[in-house]
């Protein structure tokens, strides 16, 4: 005897035979977006990465480049966050924190400018990366960094876990400005017609894991110097490929003035 299923699995079949031809196509269709999602990101990511650790590179050769005397006297390095008393420098002086905190002060004004501009011109996106993020990180690095100046004023202190997150804090989010930099002139540059016909643009995610490689790697203290001040100078040389991607943007775009990005 032939067993030719129950009744029920019988009408499952007969309605998945009978699934009209564009219910496929569309879940087919479904199933290569996604797909080709997923590589899309893996590609971004790859880009970032390798962009990330090449101007990591870049940024702690240049010093010694371009005048190495003063970079051989200055850049000790300091693995992990350890500080000798021999090498080891850091300025505590009222006139530096006190820059600090008016910078915090001026940060955050200028992030309440932007976010009342509003309109058509201001898209949610630019406002996510400009206010939330990109002065959002600013205005955490000088906080920190007026803190650690004056409070941290030994080497005992100075070699202490607060004040590895500390300026892991300072530093760190001047690393990941980059991302909030580049994300940005994306976004300008998606709603430009004319930018995308002569430049090619990178998606947000790009800039995303530039900025997290090298946020990651100071946090291991892979990029820490006897002199704190040093590891700004680090960090402020990385943000050059999303200055330049920024400034081709406004210039290549004319329609980008538009957009209300800084007020």
């Amino acid at each position: 005897m032939c067993y030719s299923g129950t009744a029920e699995e019988q009408r499952s079949s007969s309605s998945t035979a009978s699934m009209p031809l564009k219910m496929k196509t569309s879940l087919s269709l479904k199933q290569t977006t996604t797909l080709s999602s997923i590589a899309s990101y893996v590609g971004q990511g790859l880009i970032g990465f390798c962009m990330g650790l090449a101007v990591i590179l870049f940024s702690l050769w240049l010093p010694f480049f371009l005048t190495p005397e003063a970079a051989n006297a200055v850049y000790d390095p300091a693995p992990g966050f350890q500080y000798s008393a021999e090498l080891s420098h850091f300025d505590n002086s009222p006139m530096t924190y006190l820059t600090d905190y008016a910078l915090v002060v001026l940060l955050s004004l200028l992030s309440w400018h932007i976010y009342t501009l509003g309109g058509e011109k201001t898209t949610s996106a630019l406002q996510k990366w400009t206010i939330g993020l990109l002065l959002g990180c600013y205005a955490s690095s000088v906080l920190a960094g007026g803190v650690a100046h004056q409070f941290y004023t030994t080497l005992e202190m100075r070699n202490s876990w607060s004040f590895r997150l500390l300026w892991s804090i300072c530093v760190g989010t001047v690393y990941f400005a980059s991302a909030c930099m580049g994300s940005a002139a994306s976004e300008v540059a998606a709603k430009s017609s004319t930018t995308t016909n002569y430049l090619p643009t990178t998606g947000s995610f790009v800039w995303i894991v530039f900025g997290t490689t090298s946020t990651i790697l100071y946090f291991y203290g892979l990029l820490g110097y006897q002199r704190p001040a040093c590891d700004i100078f680090i960090a402020g040389i990385t943000q050059f490929p999303p200055t330049a991607y920024t400034m081709l943007i406004c210039w290549m775009s004319p329609q980008s003035a538009s957009y209300k990005v800084l007020g």
